[in-house]
């Protein structure tokens, strides 16, 4: 009888360690499920946020380009000109160049007629009076601005989105319509470049719905208003970014959608995944899963046989249920948490091993000892209150119920963290505690550590990512944008060789223009040094601080004393980047604060540290400015730290400021 109960009863655990087992792994895979969901939907929301961002900048490029030309056509001289004057023909070709998105500017009077146009050939007399960014204008006269559906351009038959602005004479009639044509195409290649590897399909929408560009890209579409996804709904003045991500079904295909909203257009960013690339790698996972769990259950199918074989065979029923009682015994003692039970009384009914240790009891005073001499008499009322009314106390001015003060034999006074659960039996009252040191905070306080250790990781990713972007931009910048310009700059002067002589106003003009030019390719060379000097690529360190000095001293009449190490960092590498942005930073603050006539700039290297040491005899740091560090100081502290170097600023009113780096020789090496 009793190898039956054993053998009904180890069935029983069979049954319920399989459905254990199963339901455990079909919440784990359901959990991660939901983790790859969330995370599909994370990278979603920023995608569509960056190319919304992308979106926006292209569009409003245009728009900047536009106003531009509205400027000059509005101007006292430009005023003075026919639209469709020649001069006009070349501001609206200036405007064009450098931007792959515009395809032309073109102007139409007010009757509706072409008048200008960016086009080399524009003898074709065209009526534009029925195109909605001309219609708009006619009833809206006051509005900024008007984007177009999608639209097949007269000419050529290319897709393209057309915004157009108005400009008025003196008396604020109007004049003409100012229309930009913006490639469509230019749209198509920006989201194949990120939709081949990051998504299944890519829609630019405005807020009717209807599709003005696409990834994958598809012309008979173009226009067609897209039933499957949701709307953010129409823009309102005033309204801050939207966004959104939702479960859809497009085109059968069931997966998910992420909306956002183009900052300043009506316009709608839709980033699509399917629930197939969602959901890949959690398959391979599931399936592995469920091979896990299949091997596991025949393995726990063969022990249980087994067991109930060896059961059958042996009367070993007492034996078992003393293992287990032993085994619940030795579990109980094997919690670092201390256990105690006490009665009525508060006289100790049981405890643990932890208990014992915690309190210094002897091991034959368990039944005899009174809990209530291990605790002030404040606790051991609070217990009495647990006891008898088996919940809180009633007075507000007691302590927490989760803490009590405890005596060690020693004398010294511990506060325990305590748990606790009262329960009648044969109508005597017990009362179980559960109670645990503070030191057991230390975890709490590794575990911060460690939170602060992987926070200290990403921001040193971000600043690399940061410093990256930047490099990418000052060179594109550089490389292309200066180039446009200069070439810009040559075709002004050819054409004004050729103008004839009685033509003065036109040669002045030019001239004009060439200065404006040779302006803008020295702010294009300002700021692409400002946002990463290339030289220190190039060059090094040395080169770049020497160059540094030589343009901080140009700028501000400072006189700066450099002086460096005649070995250098890596070139390119972290160290490098950081001492020269410290350095960067410093002189900064002392062209802004510090009213200094010189600055010492020291680097030194030893076996162990590159150290950089900035002097200047300045005005000094005000006293409550030391209190509160500034966004500078902050971030030179930020560069070193993350190199496991150390940053100390020492300053004396009326004495300058002393700014010393140490970054270790072993971060280059390792880099390296």
């Amino acid at each position: 009888m009793g190898s039956a109960n054993s053998t009904r009863a180890l069935l029983l655990t069979f049954a319920i360690t399989i459905m254990v087992l199963i339901l455990g792994a079909w919440l784990m895979l359901y959990d991660l499920r939901q983790t790859d969901v969330q995370q599909a939907q994370n990278q979603l929301a920023g995608l569509s946020r960056v190319l919304s961002d992308q979106t926006a900048n292209s569009l409003e490029s245009v728009s900047l380009v536009m106003r531009s030309a509205r400027e000059r056509l509005s101007d006292p001289v430009g005023r003075r000109l026919d639209l469709d004057d020649t001069p006009v023909t070349f501001l609206l070709k200036a405007r064009v160049a450098g931007l792959p998105q515009l395809r032309s500017l073109f102007i139409v009077d007010r009757a509706g007629m072409l008048a200008n146009s960016s086009f080399a050939d524009r003898t074709q007399v065209m009526s534009l009076a029925d195109r909605d960014y001309f219609q708009h204008f006619l009833n809206k006269p006051d509005d900024s601005y008007f984007l177009s559906p999608p639209l097949r351009s007269r000419l050529d038959g290319e897709w393209s989105i057309f915004m157009s602005i108005p400009f008025f004479d003196e008396a604020h009639h109007l004049r003409g319509i100012l229309v930009a044509s913006i490639r469509i195409d230019y749209f198509n290649k920006l989201y194949r470049q990120v939709g081949t590897n990051l998504a299944d399909g890519i829609e630019l929408l405005d807020d009717r719905g209807l599709r003005v560009a696409s990834f994958p890209q598809n012309d008979e579409l173009m226009g067609i208003f897209i039933e499957d996804l949701p709307s953010l709904g129409p823009i309102t003045d005033g309204e801050p970014e939207r966004h959104q991500v939702a479960p859809v079904i497009l085109k059968g295909v069931p997966g998910f959608a992420g909306l956002n909203r183009v900052n300043g257009f009506p316009l709608t960013i839709a980033l699509f995944y399917s629930e197939q690339r969602v959901l890949a790698p959690w398959r391979k996972i599931a399936a592995m899963v469920i091979l896990g769990v299949g091997f596991v259950v025949l393995l726990i199918l063969l022990a249980t046989v087994s067991l109930v074989s060896h059961l059958k065979q042996t009367d070993a029923l007492t034996l078992a249920l003393h293992k287990q009682d032993e085994r619940m015994r030795q579990l109980i003692q094997s919690v670092h948490d201390a256990i105690v039970t006490v009665d009525a009384g508060l006289n100790i009914v049981m405890l643990n091993a932890a208990a014992r240790k915690m309190f210094s009891i002897p091991e034959p005073a368990t039944e005899t000892f009174r809990f209530a001499n291990c605790l002030d008499d404040k606790s051991a009322h609070k217990l009495s209150l647990w006891l008898h009314e088996g919940d809180a106390p009633a007075d507000p001015d007691e302590n927490s119920l989760d803490e009590i003060t405890a005596k060690r034999p020693n004398g010294q006074s511990v506060v325990l963290e305590t748990s606790y659960s009262s329960v009648r039996v044969q109508d005597q009252r017990y009362l179980t505690l559960v109670l645990r040191d503070v030191s057991e905070r230390h975890r709490v306080e590794q575990a911060l550590r460690e939170s602060n250790r992987q926070l200290k990781e990403l921001t040193a990713m971000l600043q690399k990512v940061r410093e990256d972007e930047r490099s990418r931009i000052a060179r594109e910048m550089h490389d292309e944008l200066g180039q446009l310009i200069t070439g810009i700059r040559f075709e002004l002067r050819w054409l004004e060789s050729r103008l004839p002589a009685q033509r003065p106003d036109l040669s002045s003009k030019l001239g004009a223009m060439v200065k404006q030019l040779d302006v803008t390719i020295a702010a294009v060379r300002r700021i692409t040094t400002e946002l990463h000097p290339l030289i220190l690529d190039d060059l090094g360190l040395t080169a770049a601080a020497s160059w540094l000095a030589d343009q901080f001293a140009q700028r501000t009449g400072i006189e700066v004393d450099l002086r460096l190490a005649d070995e250098e960092p890596t070139q390119g590498g972290p160290v490098a980047l950081a001492l020269f942005r410290i350095m960067q930073e410093s002189l900064n603050n002392v062209a802004k604060y510090a009213e200094a006539s010189l600055v010492e700039i020291r680097l030194h290297r030893n076996t162990y540290h590159w150290q950089l040491v900035i002097k200047d005899n300045g005005v000094g740091i005000q006293v409550e400015s030391t209190k509160r560090e500034g966004f500078g100081l902050i971030g030179m502290r930020e560069r070193s730290t993350l190199l496991g170097g150390s940053f100390d600023v020492d300053s004396v009113r009326g004495r300058g400021t002393r700014i010393e780096v140490r970054i270790p020789v072993e971060i280059e090496q390792r880099q390296a």
